[in-house]
């Protein structure tokens, strides 16, 4: 059985961020699955919600790795594996990510 990163195999340990405001853990949830088209606007034009894929702050289609790792605005400067050990600094930028996830 795999275990969530930070629990070990207690599967009684709730994992990092669990404690954090509904929806800031939502959020960080959200962004952890970014294999997955959660609400980007990318998911939303596949499913004709949306006119465009592209957001209001450029070019690029707006999925979760582009919010994470490539957006000259928003993307989170710390490790991809920091979404799961939760250092001050991520809670930061969650709490200040300025897009609805």
């Amino acid at each position: 059985m795999e275990s969530y990163p930070g629990t070990g195999n207690d599967p009684t340990m709730k994992p990092k961020g669990f404690n954090l405001p509904r929806n800031l853990w939502c959020r960080l949830n959200r962004l952890k699955r970014k294999g997955m088209d959660a609400a980007t606007n990318y998911l939303l034009h596949k499913l004709g919600w949306k006119p465009s894929a592209t957001w209001a702050r450029g070019e690029e289609d707006q999925m979760m790795e582009h919010i994470i790792q490539r957006c000259l605005i928003v993307s989170y400067q710390g490790l991809p594996n920091e979404l799961f050990y939760l250092p001050a600094r991520t809670v930061t930028w969650l709490e200040n990510l300025d897009i609805d996830l």
